[in-house]
């Protein structure tokens, strides 16, 4: 992180530039991508700084939400389930930045991905998948992605398909599954972000982009993430 970007991004990002100013800014932004990445980091600090009592609300009703959780974590087969849909948006909002972010590459135009593995502790799939990544297998990584993303399918549709056949005066099992479902729908929109780390890596940019347009369209903690990622890579791939 640079110093003397600080002053004009926190003069940005408060509003304090003109019109003209701004839009230079910006220009630079799109042109040095190492600027660009200190934007989007100081960004989401400021963002996190403001949403503290926020988190310590959902922490709680994680903490609530866990027995629940505890009841079918073992159903999965090939894989650790332990995040909720709440978990999701804790481990992701406590995070300052992004969970996957980018080096600069001497071989390539495009910066290598890398992924913090510690942030997955406690689930080996996604774990063993940033570490692919970190190794530069990107076809390994890609293809270990695309069998948890099918499994995970798989485990949603059967869920939702129970659900439909679940009489609804059962309460207790209908809850079960429901939850079930954000769930599962959580680990497939994680997945989709890994997934295009490892598009990335392997330079199919505009495959990249597909997942991110896909993540940006719903309300899930990685949209805004999604969004920033597509449009820095945007910038590397030709009209």
């Amino acid at each position: 992180m640079k110093s003397e970007y600080q002053d004009k991004i926190d003069e940005y990002l408060l509003g304090r530039m003109t019109p003209e100013e701004g839009a230079e800014f910006e220009e630079k932004t799109h042109q040095n991508l190492e600027l660009n990445e200190q934007l989007e980091f100081t960004r989401l600090l400021k963002e996190e700084l403001k949403s503290q009592e926020e988190k310590r609300r959902l922490m709680h009703q994680w903490e609530q939400e866990n027995a629940l959780q505890q009841n079918f974590k073992k159903e999965r087969s090939g894989r650790r389930v332990w995040i909720s849909g709440m978990a999701a948006i804790l481990i992701i909002g406590l995070v300052i930045g992004n969970a996957i972010v980018f080096t600069h590459s001497t071989n390539t135009a495009f910066p290598t991905p890398y992924v913090d593995a510690e942030l997955y502790r406690g689930d080996d799939f996604m774990q063993q998948a940033a570490n692919l990544i970190n190794e530069k297998k990107y076809s390994e990584a890609l293809a270990y992605i695309n069998d948890g993303m099918k499994d995970t399918k798989k485990c949603l549709a059967d869920t939702q398909k129970k659900l439909l056949t679940t009489n609804p005066e059962n309460e207790e099992l209908v809850e079960e599954l429901q939850y079930k479902v954000v769930v599962y729908e959580a680990d497939l929109q994680s997945l989709t972000w890994v997934r295009a780390h490892a598009l990335c890596g392997l330079g199919q940019l505009q495959e990249a982009l597909d997942d991110l347009e896909t993540l940006k369209g719903t309300h899930s903690p990685l949209a805004q993430k999604a969004d920033s990622l597509y449009q820095t890579i945007k910038t590397f791939v030709k009209p």
